[in-house]
């Protein structure tokens, strides 16, 4: 009988011969293609010369080979991750070095090259129980040819740009932490803050449906890098399926893990150091944060221990009703609260129609509620569904770090102006 070892050593055999194979046809072609289009220029005889054929399959032969190469980077770039990414489900994480900080003195230094941006992490995805919390840090590699609001682009739009470098986040490793070394290491970095001049800050992230642990650790990166948050970034994952179809599960998810999204929520705020913690919950992610934050209300001796600065709610995929019915909240523990929706927001807008009520996050009817800043956001044209823009339109990203830094009212932010929508008063984003 043919033994493992033999089968792990002929199926790459197998795999490069194909992919050889695959490359060989359409290079023969270009060659060929070329070649003909050199014949015709030597004889200035362009009357038969067909041009778009050689330069098409030359396009995708470049593809192909691309693709290859980001295929074995990737491969390889796990290869040399740890093993055990998931956590022990009754056992909290051993203790581990931290090691000293890179990464604060690269916003304002010249690293010029790629940086390593860590973000720190609490989940109920690892535990056999909901409210089981495991924590840990996300290494983070921001490549040098990353571009503000991108977590990497496709090869087209590379290609288009005229520079193929890789731009592609991507995890260098994750460490597993027990919750004491992660509130030290957090501590940690707001005294880096404090010794740079700033006042230290944090930025939790909640994401929402459709998101991997690994989706969740490169956008909190992405997120915290481009806004230069002062101090450290964060995020909450929670056991989302990272899949379409698994939207249905994701929702019964999500509800599950309000116990464990809420004790985070006060240890977070109690142990982490920061002078001001900021919040961006996405999409289904807000009814997550929004039941946490009824709860911590609901609890007096709670409520008086938690406190936030900016809470950003992003295309929320909420029942419009509930989230007006509960919306007092928000002020309740947050300096300001701003909402965005969108009117391209095809992803919420198909939320609307499965559950046949009007989403918070999607407009028409507006969702406008005492102590909430509703914002209006134009289609930016950034991704297919239009349910990414709150971490990849410029305009929205400048918009929360001037809130960030400053908290200031829509009337003096640059890039907002006034709407009346009926009886309503919110504002929109300059297109």
């Amino acid at each position: 009988m043919e033994s493992a070892k033999s089968r792990t050593r002929k199926w790459p055999i197998l795999r490069f011969l194909v992919s050889t194979l695959i490359l060989y046809v359409p290079a023969v072609l270009a060659f060929s293609g070329w070649s003909a289009l050199l014949d015709a220029f030597r004889r200035r005889d362009w009357s038969a010369v067909e041009w778009r054929t050689p330069l098409i399959i030359t396009l995708v032969l470049i593809w192909a080979v691309w693709t290859i190469l980001e295929k074995l980077r990737l491969r390889r770039q796990r290869s040399l991750q740890p093993t055990g990414r998931s956590y022990p489900s009754d056992n909290p994480a051993p203790t581990v070095e931290i090691g000293e900080r890179p990464v604060y003195t690269a916003y304002f230094g010249d690293s010029g090259g790629d940086v390593v941006f860590p973000v720190w992490f609490g989940s109920n995805r690892f535990g056999t129980f909901p409210e089981h919390l495991a924590f840990g840090r996300v290494d983070v590699v921001v490549p040098k040819a990353h571009r503000f609001g991108e977590t990497g682009s496709s090869f087209w739009t590379r290609l288009r740009r005229l520079d193929l470098r890789n731009d592609h986040l991507s995890i260098e490793r994750i460490v597993p932490l027990i919750a004491y070394d992660l509130w030290e290491a957090l501590r940690r970095e707001m005294e880096y803050a404090r010794e740079a001049g700033d006042s230290p800050q944090a930025l939790l992230f909640i994401h929402g449906y459709n998101c991997s642990f690994d989706e969740a650790a490169t956008r909190a990166a992405q997120i915290g890098f481009d806004l230069k948050i002062p101090g450290a970034t964060a995020f909450f994952n929670w056991p989302s399926r990272g899949t379409l179809a698994g939207y249905a599960a994701d929702a019964a998810s999500i509800e599950g893990s309000e116990a464990a999204i809420t004790k985070f929520l006060i240890e977070f705020a109690q142990n982490c150091g920061a002078d001001k913690i900021h919040i961006i919950a996405h999409s289904m992610g807000n009814r997550g944060l929004l039941r946490s934050l009824h709860r911590i209300f609901a609890n007096a001796e709670k409520r008086t221990a938690v406190r936030f600065g900016q809470i950003f709610l992003a295309a929320p995929d909420v029942d419009r009703n509930l989230f007006l019915g509960l919306a007092h909240v928000y002020s309740a523990f947050a300096d300001r609260t701003t909402l965005y929706s969108s009117n391209a927001d095809f992803a919420v807008h198909l939320s609307a129609k499965l559950y046949a009520a009007p989403r918070a996050g999607y407009f028409l009817p507006y969702t406008v509620a005492e102590g909430i800043d509703t914002v209006a956001v134009p289609s930016f044209n950034i991704d297919l569904l239009g349910h990414a823009y709150f971490a990849q339109a410029e305009a929205l990203l400048h918009d929360m770090h001037d809130l960030i830094r400053h908290n200031e009212a829509p009337r003096l932010r640059q890039r907002l102006e006034p709407l009346i929508h009926g009886n309503e008063k919110l504002w929109r984003i300059r297109a």
